[in-house]
């Protein structure tokens, strides 16, 4: 029987302040991991990655509103993948499941940074209309082995409380 262990520790902020007619919003968050495969015989991590887990991910958020309109930015940070399938990179089964997979994350897989930034206005208490660049640095990154995230994408949403 498999067993496992996830250490780790986890901080968050969040700040408000008002200077003049803007209000400002800034908060964030960083995780630690340790996701390591566990013996319970010996009673002592294998010192094992988990598969499909970052060690380090982090996130910022600024946001300013003035009257009706609210400019925002995020900043999102993730450590590279620890492990994967065996399979994904293995010489005699990596190009058939995948081709090309494994030249691609012995060089992509590494950190990164994205950014997103929008631009809100409140049109009443009820509606709102929304601009988002979302990945906003064009970065390519992999979530996990052959999903390749979208690049730069621009979104308009049109909100409303009912």
């Amino acid at each position: 029987q498999e067993a496992s262990r996830v250490y780790g520790s986890e901080i968050q902020f969040a700040l408000t302040g008002v200077t003049g007619k803007f209000t400002h919003n800034f908060s964030g968050g960083y995780t630690f991991m340790y996701p390591v495969e566990f013996n319970q015989v010996t009673g002592k991590n294998s010192d094992v990655m988990l598969k499909y887990r970052r060690k380090h991910s982090a996130v910022l958020n600024f946001s300013t509103a003035c009257g009706k309109t609210e400019l925002g930015i995020g900043i999102y940070a993730k450590s590279k993948l620890l492990n994967i399938d065996d399979v994904f990179l293995n010489e005699l089964t990596r190009e058939n499941l995948l081709p090309g997979f494994y030249d691609y994350w012995i060089d992509k897989n590494k950190g990164y940074w994205l950014t997103d930034v929008s631009l809100k206005y409140s049109i009443n208490s009820r509606y709102d209309i929304s601009f988002v660049v979302k990945n906003a640095t064009n970065t390519e990154y992999m979530g996990r082995p052959g999903d390749i995230q979208p690049h730069r994408n621009f979104s308009l949403r049109f909100s409303g409380n009912f």
